[in-house]
């Protein structure tokens, strides 16, 4: 199981006594909502536009039949008109293979398109000595051993220093968006 993985299982923001992978999975769902800001206002002051896209990255072993169902399920799910039936929803997904959710940012400006990989971002700012692949467009989930968070994101009790995570956040968007330029 890798980062992104592991990133939609609740878990305490409290990273004492946290293994390094756990406390990179502790930064991802904070990280991601401060790329969504951060991407946002720098579009409406950029000459770029942009479009999400979210795609499913399914298991490998992983039927047509059963990717169709699941995507059933939940579209059941939203429908579901009492707890009892988001009950029996959740109990039969609970069953299936889950897909990973790759966020894309399309770009364009004039005839130039790119597209950026939220999860690389994310990446780059949770971890040290991470290089991203902001074009990527394949999902591509970390294994939880070997990873190196960046410390520095949490403050002295371990909690996420939303501070900290903000003006890195930033920064790494800055330079995405200096790098389209360049390129």
């Amino acid at each position: 199981m890798g980062v992104s993985q592991k990133y939609f299982e609740p878990m305490s923001f409290d990273s004492a006594g946290m293994t390094p992978g756990e406390k990179a999975v502790t930064l991802m769902q904070p990280a991601f909502i401060r790329v969504m800001d951060h991407l946002r206002n720098t579009l409406e002051r950029s000459d770029w536009a942009g479009q999400y896209e979210t795609v499913h990255a399914w298991p490998e072993d992983i039927t047509p039949e059963e990717q169709a169902e699941v995507l059933l399920l939940y579209d059941r799910l939203a429908a579901a008109k009492n707890d009892a039936q988001q009950a029996e929803i959740e109990d039969r997904l609970q069953d299936l293979p889950q897909p990973i959710p790759v966020y894309l940012l399309h770009l364009t400006q004039g005839d130039r398109t790119k597209t950026i990989n939220l999860w690389e971002l994310c990446y780059q700012i949770c971890l040290l000595d991470y290089t991203p692949h902001i074009e990527r467009t394949i999902f591509v989930d970390l294994p939880l051993e070997g990873v190196r968070p960046d410390h520095t994101l949490f403050d002295v009790s371990g909690e996420v220093d939303w501070h900290l995570l903000d003006r890195k956040t930033a920064q790494v968007i800055q330079s995405a968006f200096e790098s389209l330029d360049r390129n």
